[in-house]
């Protein structure tokens, strides 16, 4: 068989159209799935200014003593656990003056996960210890035992009494008794016993009955040293003080935060944030 020119053509062609068939057509019929975007991953938010930031922490002061904590197990194990206490992570917003200024500064700019250590000093937590925040009060003092009080005070305090069928009122803690009516007053005489108990507000100094004479009721302060009371001064200004110590008819007051002029020396944990601005 001869073999053209035209014949070479055809058979070219011929070639062409397999390759193609190959090589060219199974891309464009059946196309690769198309390749991914990559999802960006959720960016980090870092605690800032009106954040409500739920915070584990431990504090310990210069000498080494843990002197708080939020993680029980932390409590239990440096013998300050307290049964009753809650251990669980603080929360606080940020820039609403509700933590010592050191504390909140070492929040911000934390993400949810980190931890860190961070030394706090007194300007930036409970600030200088002030030695004149102190008051040196008595540990006795009297009451007058008889007294006149206005009639209508009197009725609405025993709104049932009767002068006459009973002489003897309950003064919630004590008796006393009724020793004169008139269109003005009640004239009453206290009549606790020695070593009585005096009614108190729950977060006020104890206080029993020392003596009693004719006229006077001699009272003692009974506090326990180191512990926490409200004090109300001369000034009329009630606030919370400490009890430093009480030795020779003294009560020594303290009106200083417990942890002024201290530095102090936190681990925190960011646990979490429960909203934003």
């Amino acid at each position: 068989m001869r073999i053209t020119s035209r014949t070479l053509a055809y058979a070219a062609a011929i070639v062409l159209l397999a390759y193609a068939a190959f090589f060219v057509l199974p891309p464009l019929l059946n196309p690769a799935a198309p390749t991914p975007t990559p999802t960006p991953a959720a960016e980090a938010h870092y605690a800032k200014a009106n954040d409500t930031v739920f915070v584990d922490y431990s504090l310990w002061v210069e000498n080494g003593t843990l002197y708080a904590t939020s993680i029980e197990s932390v409590a239990r194990a440096a013998g300050i656990y307290r049964p009753g206490a809650t251990y669980s992570p603080m929360n606080f917003t940020i820039g609403k003056d509700q933590v010592i200024k050191g504390f909140e500064q070492a929040v911000i700019g934390m993400k949810v996960g980190d931890e860190k250590n961070v030394t706090v000093l007194p300007a930036d937590a409970y600030g200088d210890y002030d030695v004149s925040a102190q008051e040196a009060a008595s540990e006795t003092y009297s009451l007058p035992r008889v007294e006149p009080v206005p009639l209508g005070q009197f009725m609405a305090a025993f709104p049932n009494f009767n002068a006459s069928e009973n002489q003897t009122i309950d003064m919630g803690g004590f008796n006393a008794t009724v020793l004169a009516v008139t269109n003005e007053t009640v004239t009453i005489r206290s009549d606790p016993e020695v070593n009585q108990s005096l009614p108190r507000p729950a977060s006020a100094i104890p206080e029993v009955v020392a003596n009693v004479t004719d006229t006077l009721i001699i009272v003692k302060r009974v506090p326990q040293a180191g512990m926490f009371y409200l004090w109300t001064d001369a000034s009329g200004t009630t606030q919370l003080a400490q009890v430093k110590w009480v030795r020779d008819g003294v009560v020594m007051l303290d009106y200083n935060p417990p942890l002024a002029g201290h530095t102090l020396n936190f681990t925190i944990k960011l646990v979490s944030i429960a909203n934003s601005s």
